[in-house]
């Protein structure tokens, strides 16, 4: 069976940015391909090819000199991105059958056979209740497939498959990855050695990403061998700069587009936004088109606006006002319900411990969800009453309050994830906190 792929290439490139102080603690290293200026490396086609949008790929603006203040968002190009992508279910293609090719005819000795494979990550490290599906041609010569999810550790296994050459597909997410099979009549193919086991592709995934002062979605990007775009941030990481390269990001739909997967991260960057001027209703709607279109969106604690003011009726927070919500108690540990299969296959249990550092204090307590929502964590949780800060006079609990919630509303829509957990590397962070943030980027 032959597949294509579709590869898009961003043309946007941007000038040298600079930072005389930020909150964010990590520093990611790009590296500049060999190939003539304005041009890069495509990994995959081993050819030069025009430079792709935004920033460095991987790369904060720390890393840069210069003023603050210089460059604008409004000399950045734009990204050239066609009006009809040719996917009607908007996005970009993960793949689709050739329409022609060669017909697989089954072997003389056609029998069952057996196969017993591992998923990872894009790391290597395991992918759990990620989808598998093995597809071919049976001893009567007609097609099968056959499709299972992956347990805790990786594996997944297909019995009484037709020996021959097949297809198996692994994929979570946005993310995938196919390898041509053989199965034996009578054996069993094991694919779960570390140099066998089928690892997801992200090469066909731009992840674009909002930067905050609270949080670092970027670590867990570079661990995951991830790269990303940074795309703007929150005023109190980049001034104003930051604040307007987002503006004019989440105000063109061509630029956001071209993404899969978005991040925004804890932060003030609604406010900031509305303080310069941003159409916020244009930005609200393009979001949802963003989603409508396939795209993934995740959004953690203080960033909680883009989803109150974006996606009506998703989540009901404490208060009545943006910032009533900030009324978590920290330093906390919850012990969470795990509320979905998919976390319970992942965790092998249905509790976690999830954690709210001293740092984390005033994050954001949800109450309840929506129809359409789904609650993969839940817990009891201690809010400052009735504020935090100068005016707590103590703290009360908030029964089976969210922490992890999604919201698909179709099936041809992505994922929209919000978190009141922030999203970064810590020493203290925990293995349930570790693993469940990871598993959430390839749900994306």
């Amino acid at each position: 069976m032959k597949v294509i792929k579709r590869w898009m290439i961003g043309l946007m490139c941007v000038g040298a940015l600079s930072l005389g102080a930020g909150c964010a603690e990590d520093v990611l290293d790009g590296e500049q391909d060999a190939c003539q200026p304005g041009m890069q490396l495509n990994p995959v086609s081993g050819l030069c090819v025009p430079t792709g949008p935004g920033q460095d790929v991987g790369r904060d603006p720390e890393q840069d000199a210069g003023n603050q203040d210089s460059g604008s968002p409004d000399d950045a190009p734009e990204v050239d991105v066609p009006e009809d992508s040719g996917n009607p279910d908007g996005g970009l293609d993960a793949g689709e059958p050739d329409g022609g090719g060669d017909v697989v005819e089954p072997p003389e000795d056609c029998g069952p056979g057996q196969l017993i494979a591992r998923a990872c990550a894009t790391n290597g490290q395991v992918l759990a209740a990620a989808n598998a599906t093995i597809r071919g041609v049976n001893c009567e010569g007609e097609p099968f497939e056959m499709s299972t999810r992956t347990g805790s550790d990786g594996t997944f296994e297909f019995a009484d498959v037709p020996a021959g050459l097949h297809e198996v597909e692994v994929s979570s997410g946005s993310f995938s990855n196919t390898r041509q099979v053989t199965v034996y009549n009578g054996q069993t193919t094991d694919l779960t050695a570390d140099a066998d086991k089928l690892c997801v592709d992200a090469s066909e995934v731009p992840i674009a990403v909002l930067q905050g002062q609270y949080d670092n979605v970027r670590q867990i990007l570079q661990s995951l061998d991830l790269e990303y775009t940074l795309m703007g941030q929150d005023a109190s990481v980049f001034g104003s700069t930051g604040v307007d390269r987002a503006k004019h990001f989440l105000e063109n739909p061509a630029q956001l587009n071209y993404f899969r997967i978005l991040f925004i991260e804890c932060g003030t960057l609604w406010g900031d936004l509305q303080s310069r001027g941003a159409d916020m209703t244009l930005i609200a709607q393009n979001l949802r088109d963003f989603v409508a279109n396939g795209n993934s969106l995740y959004v953690s604690d203080w960033a909680h606006p883009f989803i109150s003011e974006v996606f009506e009726g998703m989540i009901a927070f404490e208060g009545s006002t943006l910032s009533e919500a900030r009324v978590g108690s920290a330093p906390q540990t919850v012990n969470a319900s795990v509320d979905s299969t998919e976390m319970q296959t992942l965790l092998n249990g249905s509790t976690a411990s999830i954690q709210f550092s001293s740092g984390d204090v005033q994050w954001v307590v949800a109450r309840s969800v929506g129809p359409n929502a789904q609650v993969h964590f839940s817990g009891d949780v201690s809010r400052c009453t009735p504020s935090c800060g100068a005016a707590q006079t103590g703290t009360s609990v908030v029964q089976d309050s969210p922490l992890l919630v999604t919201q698909r509303e179709q099936p041809n829509y992505g994922t929209v994830v919000f978190t009141s957990f922030h999203n970064k590397e810590q020493s203290n962070l925990g293995e349930d906190m570790q693993r469940i943030l990871e598993f959430l980027i390839f749900r994306l």
